[in-house]
């Protein structure tokens, strides 16, 4: 483990940054109906809307840290295996919403270093520029099984506070496919698992992303 006097940025500002991705894409997506701009059938670089079906799978590695007064530790990763699935729907070029479920995995049950965590979120996907390239944050629950380097045992946590920050570009296969490539992190709170004020458990990596538009 390492040991920083200085408290830095850790994952905590992760979620206010999920949620200040959120106010902007949904002012962002206002904006563009607002405007009479140029429509998706009409713009060469506009990227495929409607409905989507998509799973992504890579590899990536655990990020746990416990905060309190004074102090911040992080645990050195252990990398896995990344994956996830989406159901959404583009509300206008430049702004989706989706129903996503991401998970992350090392070890067999009952390892000692058995790590698995998954989460559950109402996600918005920002495209600037209605093409390829996108931001995606979202918010909701999440849990898992995990043991820290303190830890006796493993434990089981549940129903907790998650967020999902996903950067990445995507280009078109043809007229209903698409294949991305994305930098992902999903964290979740764990506060009081291991006695500090503040614990957090995710993963972050890169995945490979598959999206099917109807």
């Amino acid at each position: 483990m390492k040991t920083m006097k200085n408290r830095s940025l850790d994952l905590s500002y992760l979620g206010y940054l999920v949620v200040a991705l959120t106010l902007l894409a949904t002012l962002t997506g206002t904006a563009a109906r607002a405007e009479n701009t140029t429509s998706a059938e009409d713009n060469d670089t506009a990227f495929p809307g409607g409905f989507h079906l998509g799973v992504d799978f890579g590899f990536g590695g655990t990020q746990v840290s416990y905060h309190d007064s004074d102090r911040s530790i992080f645990e050195d990763p252990e990398f896995g295996a990344m994956g996830g699935f989406r159901l959404g729907y583009s509300v206008t070029p430049k702004l989706a919403l989706s129903l996503e479920g991401h998970g992350f995995g090392r070890g067999d049950e009952g390892d000692d270093d058995y790590f698995a965590v998954g989460v559950g979120v109402v996600a918005l996907t920002w495209r600037p520029r209605a093409d390829g390239l996108f931001l995606r944050g979202g918010l909701g629950a999440g849990g898992g099984e995990f043991r820290s380097l303190d830890m006796d045992e493993h434990v089981e946590i549940e129903d907790r506070l998650a967020w999902l920050f996903a950067v990445g570009y995507d280009w078109t296969l043809n007229e209903h496919l698409t294949l991305g490539l994305a930098a992902q992190s999903i964290s979740m709170d764990v506060g009081g698992v291991t006695g500090y004020d503040d614990d957090q458990a995710g993963a972050s990596g890169a995945v490979v992303q598959f999206t099917w538009h109807p």
